[in-house]
């Protein structure tokens, strides 16, 4: 068991193996914990802080780079770098914040990243939900007409399926 000072809403695996995990907590800090070799115990690795608000939705990517979403509709992109003075250890940094306008205070329930990772779907408590370019931040499409609250989360893995198909 992973100890916390306050509530985890998210956790993640590493891309390639099951060595590393990220948790999203209520504290507005994503931490990374990695495989102690020796001990083969889970062992804090990092804190990751810059979110607003807590964190509650996370994704990898194949890179190994981790994009995480807050209650004050904040996404970051963090990158992962080795660390010269120990080189089995990796640094986690912001490599970039991205603000969507119309969700500037909105909590982000789920971010889900396309199989290409060009794009991510960003379902947002307004009931909204956008596609948005990673390479620019500009949201590409809007789907409407999700205001059904008990359907909300079928509804959204309706049209992951069906976007991702639809937009390859």
């Amino acid at each position: 068991m992973l100890p916390h000072p306050s509530y985890v809403y998210c956790a993640k695996y590493g891309p390639d193996n099951a060595t590393i995990i990220a948790t999203g907590c209520y504290d507005r800090v994503v931490r990374i914990w990695a495989n102690d070799r020796r001990s083969r115990k889970r062992e804090l690795n990092q804190e990751l802080e810059g979110h607003e608000g807590f964190v509650n939705s996370m994704v990898f990517q194949k890179n190994g780079n981790l994009i995480t979403a807050d209650s004050v509709g904040l996404i970051i992109l963090w990158t992962f770098r080795r660390d010269n003075r120990m080189p089995s250890k990796r640094m986690g940094c912001i490599s970039r914040k991205i603000k969507i306008r119309e969700i500037e205070g909105v909590i982000i329930n789920t971010i889900v990243l396309h199989p290409l990772e060009s794009r991510l779907l960003v379902h947002s408590r307004d009931n909204g939900l956008r596609m948005l370019d990673l390479a620019t931040g500009v949201v590409l499409q809007k789907y409407k007409r999700l205001n059904n609250q008990r359907h909300v989360g079928r509804i959204l893995c309706i049209l992951r399926t069906r976007v991702f198909k639809h937009r390859d």
